[in-house]
Formats: C-alpha cells, sequence, structure tokens
C-alpha cells in the first residue's frame, strides 16, 4: 500500500510499518527512487543481511515517491520416484535451495532395498536431457557433494535386486 512519509524513514521502517514480511517473501527487495534529474534508479536489497543480520548498508533512507518491492519466492518443484517411502513432488521455495538428501529425506527415506550408489537425477536442459549420477552413501559420509537440484528435477532412486 501507500505509506506517508513524516520526516526521514528507512527502509526498515517501512517493512515493519507495513506488516513485515511474509513466508512467501524472497531474499531480496528493490527499490525504484527518482533521481534529482528525474531518471528512475534502482537499488537491490539483500533482505538476509537486512532483517538477519542488521546490515545497515541494506537500511536504505527512502523518500517521497519511492516503490518499494518485494518480490514472492520461486517455487521449486522436484520430483522423486522409486525406493522412498513417499515418491512424488517435492516443493520448496527456490530461494532456501534444495538438495538431494534433503529431497530424498522429505520423500519419506530410502528403503530396504534402495541402491544409494545408482541414484540417477534427470534434467532437462536447453539442448537436451542430462542424467547426473550419484551416490547416496558417499554424500551422506560427507566424501561426496550433496548436489542441489533445479525445479523440475526427476530423481530416481532405483531397488537393489542384491
Amino acid at each position: 500500500g501507500s505509506y506517508e512519509l513524516l520526516g526521514q524513514r528507512t527502509l526498515l521502517e517501512l517493512i515493519s510499518e507495513a506488516g513485515g514480511l511474509t513466508g512467501k517473501s524472497g531474499k531480496e527487495a528493490f527499490v525504484f527512487s527518482r533521481a534529482a534529474d528525474g531518471s528512475m534508479g534502482r537499488a537491490r536489497i539483500d533482505l538476509d543481511r537486512l532483517m538477519r543480520e542488521g546490515d545497515p548498508a541494506e537500511n536504505l533512507p527512502v523518500r517521497e515517491g519511492s516503490i518499494i518491492h518485494v518480490p514472492e519466492a520461486a517455487p521449486l518443484a522436484v520430483y522423486v520416484y522409486g525406493a522412498v517411502g513417499q515418491p512424488g513432488m517435492i516443493e520448496a521455495r527456490a530461494t532456501e535451495g534444495l538438495t538431494l538428501l534433503q529431497a530424498i529425506t522429505r520423500a519419506g527415506g530410502v528403503g530396504q532395498r534402495a541402491a544409494l550408489d545408482r541414484i540417477t537425477i534427470m534434467r532437462e536442459e536447453k539442448d537436451g536431457r542430462l542424467r547426473l549420477r550419484a551416490n547416496l552413501r558417499r554424500i551422506i559420509k560427507g566424501q561426496d557433494e550433496d548436489p542441489i537440484l533445479r525445479a523440475s528435477d526427476v530423481v530416481v532412486v532405483p531397488e537393489s535386486f542384491f
């Protein structure tokens, strides 16, 4: 909404007056302000640094006519299939990120016969489908990096027959 500026106000004061951030808020805000020459300027604000760390460099003064925009975090949906407790879609916010281990955990963990060393991540790229291999056993031990998943990735946890 619109807020009246009486005296010098900061971004944090106006966010607080507006009721604060919601659970759907992204990790950045944009402040659009008109300069003395009439041109429109834009400042990108890191909301984690402002809200969690209290970084004064992110707490800009807000001028009359400024527009503050806090976009919602983009949704992130991945699909986990195969030898897991609850196969299906896993949702998160893109700003949080989602790793392979987190997705499998949210899918109810692996079954007793899961082949932890043969997990496949199928990812659509501009030039076709990419298949990434992962070894969950090595990830859990800290020997391999836990890959960060992207929107629409499909994680396949095969069963072991031995």
